[in-house]
């Protein structure tokens, strides 16, 4: 039987790596490979195949090799679109993120990397990965590929065990590991190019490993931010008209909603150099969100004043996607603040005002439901008891001096342990 992903190179030559699996999704998640086949049978046939072997695309450039494409903006994926042959109408897309330093062509990459700028960052590409998000350029580190797939598929389980289908976000399908000798090539490529203190920053997790996440989209996962890109806007302008856009716009309430039902905070402000699911690099012009990387569990959030902002900020990311396809659609550039516009916050604050109300309330998190409620003055006082810092820096003094008994020598007191050590 003809490779599934051949027949869809369409005479492009692809070549193959075998990799050992971190995670495969039908050892590992058996339920979501069930649900995603429920409605795209031939996801078992692909699974199969790439259980055998990763496709490699012949270079890093944008535009399509056959049914690949590399979607401007995707500097570290590229996506497969299938149709299944049982219902031609059912379409979805595998995408391949973290296979550049397999590419033939990475040198090249790499060295255009140097000078390419990224977004709204100072730097360019191949110095923002390293010197702000402290993570590998144009590659995948291996335990970044395993956490996302681990939090990706814990979210899809729950969600499925709540409302009985995926969300539209991704479905992890595998998690590869690069050979010694694949890192080591990466190695020399990229420590040749930057400066010894930008690839110090990475130099543990390269040493560490480098992967492949592949995983399985139900439409070719076109972000927001990538319409700024004339052909993308062409190519996907049905997208902007008012009907399309109020859909669109509905679904990512509505999924930001769930996502906050069931526990999960879409940005949290220590993530601020990693960005968001909902913010426009992420949230999809189908209704849906990628690269769920930085997703926080509550449970992980101390306090509500910290919670609160967490959620503000969130409500400002996807704020920002609406605003950008808006702004796409009209033709007009971005507002010159850095704040979204008052409106937009409002729109998506309302949006999730209704959807939170609607659940039953013994099923939301009471910082959640407060957050949506008028506050009382009792919610004041609390954040701003949580707010409070000291004049001074904080200091660590064990055991506390009491008022009766002089304080131990200070040559000694850093050689006391407490008898309990948190972990």
């Amino acid at each position: 039987m003809t490779d599934i992903f051949d027949a869809l190179a369409n005479g492009a030559e692809l070549s193959k790596a075998a990799l050992s699996s971190r995670f495969d999704v039908e050892r590992d998640t058996p339920d979501l490979l069930d649900a995603v086949a429920s409605d795209f049978p031939i996801i078992r046939r692909i699974v199969a195949s790439l259980r055998n072997s990763l496709p490699l695309v012949p270079h890093a450039r944008i535009g399509a090799v056959g049914g690949f494409v590399r979607i401007p903006n995707h500097y570290r994926s590229v996506a497969c679109l299938i149709t299944s042959g049982e219902t031609q109408d059912a379409a979805g897309a595998i995408v391949f993120k973290g296979t550049e330093p397999l590419l033939p062509d990475f040198p090249g990459y790499f060295e255009w990397m140097l000078g390419a700028p990224f977004r709204g960052s100072y730097l360019p590409l191949a110095l923002h990965f390293p010197l702000e998000m402290k993570l590998p350029p144009a590659a995948m580190w291996l335990e970044e590929s395993v956490i996302e797939q681990e939090v990706t598929s814990r979210i899809q389980r729950q969600y499925l065990a709540q409302h009985g289908r995926v969300a539209r976000l991704p479905v992890p399908l595998f998690v590869f590991e690069m050979t010694a000798e694949q890192v080591d090539c990466y190695r020399r490529v990229v420590r040749a190019r930057l400066s010894p203190a930008a690839f110090s920053r990475i130099a543990a997790k390269v040493a560490s490993g480098l992967g492949v996440e592949v995983y399985y989209y139900p439409r070719l996962p076109v972000r927001a931010a990538d319409l700024l890109v004339p052909e993308v806007k062409q190519a996907f302008r049905p997208v902007l008209s008012d009907a399309a856009l109020d859909g669109t716009f509905s679904d990512w309430i509505e999924l930001m909603g769930d996502l906050l039902v069931l526990g999960y905070m879409p940005y949290a402000p220590w993530n601020r150099s990693m960005g968001g699911c909902v913010d426009p690099g992420n949230a999809c012009i189908d209704g849906g969100f990628n690269d769920l990387l930085t997703i926080v569990p509550f449970d992980s959030i101390p306090g509500e004043q910290l919670f609160w902002r967490g959620l503000k900020q969130s409500i400002g990311l996807l704020a920002d996607s609406i605003v950008t396809m808006c702004s796409v659609a009209n033709d007009t550039g971005p507002p010159s603040s850095p704040e979204p516009p008052a409106a937009a916050v409002a729109y998506v604050t309302e949006g999730l005002r209704d959807h939170i109300r609607s659940q039953p309330r013994n099923t939301v998190d009471p910082r959640l439901l407060r957050f949506f409620e008028r506050p009382s003055i009792e919610d004041v006082i609390r954040h701003i008891r949580e707010s409070q810092r000291g004049s001074g820096a904080a200091q660590f003094r064990w055991p506390a001096p009491s008022m009766t008994t002089p304080a131990e020598p200070e040559t000694e007191s850093h050689s006391r342990r407490p008898e309990v050590v948190g972990t």
